[in-house]
């Protein structure tokens, strides 16, 4: 009885969730292809988008072709190269004024210009 019991249960459960199941609605696009983006990261002081581009040669690629890009909100892209000169960016964090970028073998460290002088 209690095998018969769970048998209809599970019927319910999968036929419930079936109804209930929806098609994922898209809350980002960008009309802009990304090369071979590693990682986003928000950043509130200037309410975009950092996005970390591997480039090239691809993730362990040891070529200077990285770079972090700049995107609204939106998905608008605003500067496609905004700073250059590494290997395969893996990600890149804020505090204060400076912008912490991890790669390949090295930490980049880069005051922006929203930060509010150029030394840390």
């Amino acid at each position: 009885m209690i095998i018969k019991q769970l048998a209809c249960l599970c019927v319910f459960c999968l036929c419930f969730s079936n109804a209930m199941a929806q098609e994922p609605k898209p809350v980002w696009s960008s009309d802009t292809a990304f090369p071979l983006p590693e990682s986003v990261y928000y950043n509130p002081v200037m309410n975009q988008l950092i996005v970390s581009q591997v480039n090239g040669g691809g993730p362990l690629a040891k070529d200077n072709d990285g770079c972090l890009s700049r995107y609204s909100l939106t998905g608008k892209l605003i500067e496609a190269k905004w700073i250059t000169g590494m290997h395969a960016p893996k990600g890149s964090r804020a505090k204060g004024n400076l912008l912490w970028v991890s790669d390949i073998d090295r930490m980049h460290v880069s005051t922006p210009k929203w930060a509010k002088s150029s030394r840390p």
